[in-house]
């Protein structure tokens, strides 16, 4: 049973993740275009979502084992950084050059850390806020 319990919430974290960068490739692909496309994707690009999305659920699964914060931290950058990098930047290239690709693994791994931050700030100042009442 709990082994169920994983696997459903790995396959439900996928989902989530899949939906939310389908939307985002779709908004980014309408601000790309300067508004005159409708935001369609390859049917390649969006059928990668999914193993993207799976990834990263995995990765956010690590917090359930005995891992430190820094390590579980450490290895879901890892992880999520490869995932969005193999899933969604290579297929997208159409042979790029090795120094783009450099820039996109920085640019990635900006991004994530600079949503992290984010993320954590909101989550300490509802902490903040639950603690006070």
């Amino acid at each position: 049973m709990r082994k169920f319990r994983f696997l459903q919430e790995i396959l439900v974290g996928a989902c989530v993740r899949f939906t939310a960068l389908a939307v985002c490739l779709m908004i980014l692909r309408i601000i790309d275009s300067g508004g005159s496309a409708n935001g369609s994707i390859s049917i390649l690009s969006f059928l990668l979502l999914f193993p993207c999305g799976l990834c990263i659920a995995a990765a956010r699964s690590l917090r359930k084992t005995s891992l430190s914060p820094a390590l579980f931290r450490l290895f879901h950058f890892i992880i999520t950084w490869l995932s969005v990098f193999f899933f969604l930047w290579l297929p997208a290239q159409n042979g790029g050059s090795t120094s783009r690709n450099l820039i996109a693994l920085t640019v990635i791994a900006l991004l994530y850390w600079v949503i992290f931050l984010v993320a954590k700030l909101i989550v300490s100042r509802f902490r903040g806020f639950r603690e006070e009442d």
